[in-house]
C-alpha cells in the first residue's frame, strides 16, 4: 500500500466564523489533515518589478488561461528574470504592483509516497512537494481545516519534473453549484489515504471530462 496525500480544491459559498486572514508577513499556521496529523505552513509575500518583455509574457499567460485579472504568478515561474535582460525580479523597495503569496509547507515529519492535487475539472496531478504560490485580486486566509482563496486567484505548483503547473480558479467556477455567488471562494484541504499501487496508477490515468 502507498501512503498518498491528497490536496483537494473545492468551491465554497459561505464564510466560516473561524476564518483567519493573511495579515502578517511572514505568517505561520497549521492545517489539519483528514485521517491523521497536522501540516505546518509558512506564508510570505514576494514583490517583483516588471519590464516590457516580462509584461508581454504575462499577457501571453493571461490569453492562454482565458482570464483577465492577472497571470503574473505563473509567468514569474515560467519565465525567470535571469532569462531576460530586464525581466521581473524580487525587489521590495521598488515594488511596482506585481506580487504574490508564497506558501511553504514544513512537512519534515509527514511522510508520504506521493502528493496528488485534485482540482475541479482537471485530471489528478502529481506534485513534487507541498510548496506553492498564488496571486490574484485579494488575499484570503485559512482556518484549522483548509486554506482559502478568492475565486480570482491563480495557483502555481511544481511537478516532480520541474514543470510549473498553473491553475486559474476562475476556470473552475463552472464546477460550482452557484458560480456567480457573490461570496464564492475556493478551499484547499488535505487528506491522507492508503492506495494499492495499481489503483494509484489508474487514478493518474484518468482523463479530463473534455477528453
Amino acid at each position: 500500500m502507498l501512503n498518498v496525500l491528497l490536496i483537494k480544491i473545492q468551491p465554497m459559498d459561505w464564510r466560516p466564523d473561524n476564518l483567519e486572514f493573511f495579515t502578517e508577513d511572514p505568517l505561520d499556521f497549521k492545517i489539519s489533515v483528514q485521517n491523521g496529523g497536522d501540516l505546518q505552513f509558512k506564508v510570505s509575500k514576494a514583490y517583483y518589478i516588471g519590464s516590457e518583455s516580462f509584461q508581454k509574457r504575462v499577457y501571453e499567460i493571461i490569453e492562454n488561461l482565458g482570464v483577465t485579472y492577472g497571470g503574473h504568478v505563473i509567468a514569474i515561474d515560467k519565465y525567470p528574470h535571469c532569462r531576460f535582460q530586464n525581466g521581473a525580479k524580487e525587489d521590495e523597495e521598488s515594488y511596482s504592483g506585481i506580487s504574490r503569496y508564497e506558501i511553504e509547507c514544513c512537512a519534515k515529519d509527514f511522510e508520504c509516497d506521493s502528493v496528488i492535487l485534485l482540482a475541479p475539472g482537471l485530471a489528478p496531478i502529481i506534485l513534487s512537494d507541498l510548496n506553492f504560490a498564488y496571486g490574484g485580486v485579494y488575499p484570503k486566509g485559512y482556518c484549522p481545516s483548509f486554506i482559502a482563496f478568492e475565486k480570482e486567484a491563480v495557483l502555481s505548483f511544481t511537478s516532480p519534473f520541474g514543470e510549473v503547473i498553473g491553475i486559474a480558479l476562475e476556470n473552475c467556477n463552472e464546477s460550482a453549484l452557484t458560480p456567480d455567488h457573490p461570496v464564492l471562494f475556493y478551499t484547499m484541504s488535505f487528506e491522507r489515504v492508503s492506495l494499492p499501487p495499481v489503483i494509484l496508477q489508474k487514478l493518474l490515468e484518468t482523463k479530463r471530462p473534455s477528453e
